[in-house]
């Protein structure tokens, strides 16, 4: 089964240094691909299970595939593209962010990631 973009982010805190974000995924949901600009981030998952598929932009293709568990973290750096979301087919999942600056991310459509 093909997870659904489909996430909900909660911005706890946002000022011109940082944000704080929850970022809940339902049962089998994922982000789009996207970068985080010049944001360096830091993410404690919260609940569940969550996974990040990682982009290689010198191959253009997705090269490997991170899994995490509740207390988990890892850090996001301002060059990483990426998918995230909760393979679970029974429960939601959820992660703390922490960006700064705050997050000003671009959202890459499937063509723009794809081999030339």
């Amino acid at each position: 089964m093909t997870a659904k973009i489909n996430y909900k982010r909660t911005v706890l805190h946002k000022d011109k240094y940082v944000e704080v974000v929850v970022i809940t995924w339902p049962k089998n949901s994922r982000s789009a691909a996207h970068d985080h600009g010049e944001s360096s981030g830091l993410i404690r998952v919260l609940s569940g299970n969550i996974y990040q598929d990682v982009y290689h932009k010198k191959t253009r293709r997705f090269i490997e595939r991170l899994k995490y568990k509740k207390g988990d973290t890892l850090v996001e750096t301002p060059d990483l593209i990426h998918i995230m979301g909760n393979a679970s087919q029974t429960k939601s999942a959820q992660a703390l962010h922490i960006y700064t600056p705050p997050l000003k991310m671009k959202v890459f459509e499937d063509h723009e990631l794809k081999k030339k």
